[in-house]
């Protein structure tokens, strides 16, 4: 299996016409984005937190041979109509438009992580004649800068523990809350960030809460998708500045703090 693989297909191909060469990167992460303001008369700049990453790029360098399969040992020499019908085809799994890919990373042994990314080069071929082969380098912008579990977890609120393991915040989870009267709220043990409710839930409701997306509805179910019958709960919801962002303790944990509710979060970790 390659190390990096593109909306599920293993970059290295699998009749071998082309593979991931040194040079590749490894998954890399976002810059702290920094918010520099000055005061006249006053020493450095004010002392401002970065809370959220810019996005990164992850270079990827191939090798693409000129045999039709190199699997049994062929040699290098299928010619340049090969060469380039080779060339061709991995063009065509780098370039998709209208939609973002899905860049998927494995280091040998680990779990695999995936981000979210657009092409951000060009694609120029260098081509090596006495050996037939080409080479060429593919940079994906990770447009979020953070690398995720590819399906979400499920975790009580009083033990996160599945949720372990990942070491950037989570600015997306889903909440499905049970409130016990007309006000509940959570906060992030790590960061202080906050989330509040303020309403009345109707017999059998659930609140089901999209984080990043600032949506709520009171839900006639225990499921993790609106129903028929679900009530928009927007304005009855609010959240500290920069809204409810789990952070991981430097040991990988989350945990919040609930009052008036109980209830899960379902979220995928970050790295």
């Amino acid at each position: 299996m390659a190390i990096y693989s593109l909306d599920g297909v293993d970059l290295d191909d699998e009749r071998q016409r082309w593979v991931l060469s040194e040079g590749s990167a490894l998954a890399t992460r976002g810059a702290p984005e920094n918010v520099s303001i000055g005061i006249p008369g006053r020493f450095g700049v004010l002392p401002i937190s970065p809370t959220v990453l810019k996005s990164s790029t992850v270079a990827l360098k191939f090798t693409v041979f000129s045999w039709e399969d190199g699997r049994n040992g062929n040699r290098c020499k299928g010619g340049l109509n090969q060469l380039e019908f080779n060339l061709r085809a991995l063009l065509g799994v780098l370039t998709v438009f209208g939609r973002p890919r899905q860049l998927g990373y494995t280091p040998q042994g680990n779990l695999l992580k995936v981000a979210d990314v657009r092409l951000a080069s060009s694609l120029e071929p260098t081509f090596h004649p006495e050996a037939e082969v080409a080479q060429l380098t593919a940079v994906f912008e990770v447009m979020s800068g953070l690398w995720r579990d590819p399906q979400p977890t499920v975790a009580n609120l009083s033990d996160l523990s599945p949720l372990s393991g990942g070491n950037m915040p989570i600015p997306d989870a889903w909440l499905l809350l049970e409130p016990q009267g007309s006000r509940c709220s959570l906060t992030d043990t790590v960061s202080g960030s906050t989330f509040t409710f303020s309403g009345v839930m109707g017999a059998g409701e659930r609140l089901l809460v999209d984080v990043g997306g600032y949506r709520a509805w009171k839900n006639p179910s225990s499921d993790w998708r609106v129903v028929s019958g679900s009530k928009v709960a927007d304005a009855e919801i609010s959240a500290g500045p920069g809204g409810f962002v789990l952070h991981p303790d430097p040991t990988g944990k989350l945990s919040v703090e609930a009052i008036g509710c109980t209830g899960y979060i379902r979220a995928r970790r970050s790295y």
